[in-house]
């Protein structure tokens, strides 16, 4: 069974689109329930970022967090 090999770039933008406004809405979604007030995720896009900005969330990027360096809180 052969399988098939991608690219650096192909595996960044599968990566990255597992970070998309729905499942990051879900992930907030799924948070909330909890009792929670923030996700850590790996990354998000400029548009995404203001997008939730704009939703009334607090998007920080901590750059020394080398593995999930993009919170979103709200309150």
């Amino acid at each position: 069974m052969d399988k098939k090999l991608i690219t650096a770039q192909e595996a960044k933008e599968k990566a990255d689109a597992y970070y998309s406004m729905q499942r990051i809405c879900e992930q907030i979604s799924e948070n909330a329930e909890k009792g929670r007030t923030l996700i850590r995720i790996r990354s998000i896009s400029p548009d995404n970022k203001i997008k939730l900005e704009e939703l009334g969330y607090i998007v920080t990027v901590d750059k020394l967090n080398c593995v999930f360096p993009v919170s979103i809180s709200w309150k």
